[in-house]
């Protein structure tokens, strides 16, 4: 039978218990001898005090015990879900950064690509147009084969002119 604290047990009930303890350690210490028809029990009469106890153990009203217990469980129960909710969370910000790392890894590769290919293509258009200046056919020579071409230049303009 179930007691509340407060709730003092009946006298006889506590002289009954130590009794059968007293009886138990006379049996284990050789004292009293064990008789095997103390064990053997009425089988209605022990499921009716089974059942009496189980409706004895049954609480007729909630005690503030055990709403204090289900409120304890209610909010450790949110709590859990709670700490679910901000993982699930961080996981899908942590998720996200991935991809715009990604992206932007993307982005400057693609990016990096096309100034070597602009840098590629200004090279060539330099050379092209390097090669398509004339060289200077003076560049080469000296001072007196300068001398000696324009003398011949010279010559040739005034040939030309009487020529014509």
């Amino acid at each position: 039978m179930v007691r509340n604290a407060d709730e003092k047990p009946k006298i006889e009930s506590v002289f009954l218990a130590i009794a059968g303890l007293k009886q138990v350690k006379d049996i284990m210490a050789g004292n009293l001898p064990f008789d095997p028809s103390i064990l053997q029990i009425n089988d209605t009469a022990f499921l009716a005090a089974a059942d009496q106890k189980m409706f004895d153990s049954v609480p007729t009203t909630v005690q503030e015990d055990d709403v204090e217990d289900l409120e304890r469980k209610e909010r450790t129960e949110k709590e859990v879900a709670d700490l679910r909710l901000r993982e699930e969370e961080e996981q899908k910000e942590e998720h996200r950064r991935r991809e715009e790392e990604q992206r932007r890894r993307r982005l400057d590769e693609e990016r990096r690509h096309r100034e070597e290919e602009n840098r590629k293509k200004r090279e060539e258009d330099e050379r092209k147009a390097r090669s398509k200046v004339p060289t200077n056919i003076f560049e080469d020579a000296d001072d007196e084969d300068f001398a000696s071409m324009m003398e011949k230049n010279r010559k040739n303009e005034k040939l030309s002119a009487l020529l014509s």
